[in-house]
C-alpha cells in the first residue's frame, strides 16, 4: 500500500494501548515525525486512511469530514480531545479497514525515524523522465 499524502489516522501509544487517537493530517510523514517532539512514548500506527489517494489536490474538507465521522461514531468511548478508550467497536472498525485497505500496523519509534519514510511511500512524480 502506498500512502500519498494525508487523511485520517488511528494511533495508540505503546505504553498506553488502552487509548487510541483519531486525527487528521495533510501529511502523514510530517505529522508522525513532528509527534516525536512532544510525545514521550513510541506510537503504534493502527490505521491510515488515505483521503487524498484518488485526488491530485489537497482536500482538507474531506479529511475533516472523515475525522468527524469517526469521532461521532465512537463518541461513547471519548476520553479527552481526540483520544478514545479502545473498545471492541473501535477494534472492529480498524480491523475491517486494515483488511479492506491492505494495511499492516507498525511502530513509529523515535529511535528509528527514517522507518516511516520506507513505510509511507512518497508519491510518484506526476511526470515521467524518459529521455527520447
Amino acid at each position: 500500500m502506498s500512502i500519498k499524502r494525508g487523511g485520517v489516522y488511528f494511533v495508540s501509544l505503546i505504553e498506553a494501548p488502552q487509548f487510541v487517537k483519531i486525527g487528521k493530517t495533510k501529511d502523514f510523514h510530517q505529522r508522525f515525525r513532528h509527534s516525536m517532539t512532544y510525545l514521550p512514548f513510541s506510537l503504534k500506527v493502527e490505521m491510515l486512511v488515505d483521503v487524498d489517494c484518488a485526488n491530485t489536490h489537497d482536500n482538507p474538507r474531506e479529511r475533516a469530514q472523515l475525522e468527524e465521522f469517526y469521532h461521532k461514531k465512537f463518541i461513547k468511548h471519548h476520553h479527552l480531545g481526540e483520544w478514545f478508550k479502545l473498545d471492541n467497536d473501535i477494534v472492529s472498525v480498524v480491523s475491517k479497514l486494515q483488511k479492506e485497505l491492505d494495511f499492516t500496523p507498525f511502530i513509529w519509534d523515535r529511535g528509528n525515524p527514517s522507518m516511516i519514510e520506507r513505510l509511507l511511500k512518497l508519491p510518484e512524480p506526476d511526470i515521467e523522465l524518459n529521455p527520447e
